[in-house]
């Protein structure tokens, strides 16, 4: 269910589009006119942040017993179910180009599943920048980046279309502060602006990144609170200029 429509009016796009057709001979009648030639791939138009959806934790006290990592809780059947409902909402609102997520195991898990409720099948990137905070008090036990990941061959068990070698565009270091934290998030905002997918672009993350995130975007802006399997979607009107992350609002939060 739509919880708040953030959009003041809609607004209509009219494109027109010319072609030019020339009937004089040319021996170079065969070469491709650069006019035709193949653009480069556009950035971005609409950015999906969804925070995971319910986890085992939250309903089940010896999950650990099951667990790869005791930091790293899986998705509940509740979370799981929900994942597929938002791939059947993305569908209606014209589906994505690409699909990110964190590379702790409930985001990965949430992703994955969310590819099965749309009509394309999809590869899915790990992307350490959307990953929770790195704060010791959140991840008793870890003491770098390199032993949180759980690495591709692990969440391919239950993500098979995890893909093992992307490079992720924000690599954020462990123990980070507060404001590391924020800087990795509006870096990664101003690397989402680059892609070179087009259309939209899903994000499965935590809340506190989705918050960061938005806020690099949007200075001042005030998210509510998300509840698991939240969706913040963003929309691009304008690209930024130089180092500017900006150009996006929000469209809907649901």
């Amino acid at each position: 269910m739509l919880r708040a429509d953030l959009t003041s009016r809609p607004s209509i796009l009219f494109t027109f589009c010319v072609l030019s057709i020339s009937f004089l001979p040319s021996p170079l009648a065969t070469a491709t006119p650069p006019s035709l030639a193949a653009a480069p791939p556009a950035s971005p138009t609409r950015l999906y942040f969804a925070r995971h959806g319910p986890r085992i934790d939250y309903e089940m006290d010896d999950w650990v017993t099951e667990a790869y990592n005791p930091w790293d809780p899986y998705l509940s059947e509740a979370g799981r179910r929900q994942a597929v409902k938002l791939g059947l909402y993305l569908n209606e609102r014209g589906g994505v180009n690409r699909v990110l997520t964190s590379p702790l195991l409930r985001c990965a898990e949430y992703a994955h599943l969310v590819t099965q409720g749309l009509d394309d099948t999809f590869d899915i990137y790990p992307e350490e920048g959307l990953c929770q905070w790195l704060h010791p008090s959140l991840l008793p036990g870890v003491d770098t980046a390199d032993s949180l990941w759980n690495g591709a061959k692990y969440l391919k068990v239950r993500c098979p279309t995890i893909v093992d070698d992307h490079p992720s565009l924000v690599s954020p270091i462990f123990a980070e502060t507060l404001g590391a934290f924020r800087s990795r998030c509006g870096a990664l905002m101003l690397s989402l602006g680059k892609l070179e997918c087009g259309g939209a672009v899903l994000l499965v993350t935590h809340a506190a990144v989705i918050e960061a995130c938005v806020q690099a975007a949007l200075p001042g802006f005030k998210l509510p609170d998300l509840e698991m399997g939240d969706v913040v979607e963003l929309v691009r009107e304008a690209e930024g200029v130089g180092g500017d992350v900006g150009g996006w609002r929000v469209q809907s939060v649901c």
